[in-house]
């Protein structure tokens, strides 16, 4: 599913709300680097993929930009070693 996301750089996360809810991803950047700290989607909508989808729209950003991430959060970590399209943009390659 398509999920519409907001990308607040003010707050340096990106959003995704929907009715029942809102799921979130945390970062701050360091240079040349985003640092993923934190992925949240409430127990009510886990498991429609919100998730990928927010670590998806921030690898996105990230290769957009030429930066490397570090994926502190243990979802974003995950969710770059089971797409290997995105692995070149950690430092583990």
């Amino acid at each position: 599913m398509e999920y519409l996301i907001f990308h607040n750089t003010e707050q340096h996360q990106f959003e995704l709300k929907v009715d029942e809810g809102e799921a979130v991803l945390e970062y701050f950047l360091n240079h040349d680097t985003m640092v993923i700290t934190h992925t949240y989607v409430p127990h009510i909508l886990e498991g429609r993929g919100m998730g990928a989808a927010l670590v998806r729209k921030a690898l996105e950003f990230a290769s957009e930009k030429n930066l490397k991430v570090i994926p502190v959060c243990s979802f974003a970590e995950a969710y770059i070693k089971r797409h290997p399209e995105y692995q070149s943009l950690t430092n583990e390659n």
